[in-house]
C-alpha cells in the first residue's frame, strides 16, 4: 500500500485502536515542505530595504548623531517632490516624466556636499503611490545615501 496507512487487524474481530504510518511518504513531504520554506525565505529577503528607523509622529524624532546635525529631508506630494536640508529652503522636483532624472540630478548635488554618515528622512503623504516612495528610496541608494528613514509628513516642516 503506498501512501497513508491503516488499522492493523486485531483479534477476536473487533477493530484496532493502533494506526500504522508509513514513514517513507511522511519524510518525503516534509522534505519538500522544509525546502520550499528555505527557497522562499531567501527570496523575502532579496526584496528588503533597510532602514535605520522609523519615524510615525512629529513627537518620535529619529535619534540624531552628533557627528550629524543637518539631516536631507524628502517629502513626496502628489504634485512634487520636497527636498530640504534643515535650515534651508526646499528644493522642489515637479511630478512627471524625468522627475526620477531631476532628483538624482539634486540629490547627487547634495551627495557631494555630505558626510558618509549622512542621513535622509523620506516622508510621503497618504496619498502618494507607494511605488514612488521606493523609487525614491532605491535613488537615493543609488546615488549614495544609505542612511535612510522613514516618517511621517509632519516631520518635514521641523
Amino acid at each position: 500500500m503506498a501512501g497513508g496507512g491503516a488499522p492493523t487487524p486485531a483479534k477476536g474481530g473487533k477493530k484496532s485502536v493502533d494506526f500504522v504510518v508509513n514513514l517513507v511518504p511522511t519524510i518525503d513531504l516534509l522534505s519538500v515542505l522544509i525546502s520550499f520554506l528555505l527557497i522562499t525565505a531567501v527570496w523575502i529577503q532579496l526584496a528588503r530595504i533597510n532602514t535605520d528607523n522609523v519615524v510615525n509622529k512629529a513627537t518620535d524624532r529619529p535619534k540624531q548623531s552628533q557627528s550629524q546635525a543637518k539631516p536631507l529631508k524628502i517629502l513626496l506630494t502628489d504634485s512634487a517632490v520636497m527636498v530640504r536640508i534643515h535650515g534651508s529652503n526646499p528644493v522642489s522636483v515637479s511630478m512627471g516624466d524625468g522627475m526620477l532624472d531631476r532628483l538624482r540630478t539634486v540629490l547627487t548635488e547634495f551627495k557631494k556636499k555630505a558626510t558618509d554618515d549622512q542621513k535622509v528622512i523620506v516622508a510621503a503623504e497618504d496619498s502618494v503611490n507607494y511605488l514612488v516612495l521606493i523609487e525614491v528610496m532605491d535613488l537615493c541608494l543609488d546615488v549614495g545615501l544609505s542612511g535612510l528613514s522613514v516618517a511621517d509628513p509632519s516631520t518635514f516642516g521641523s
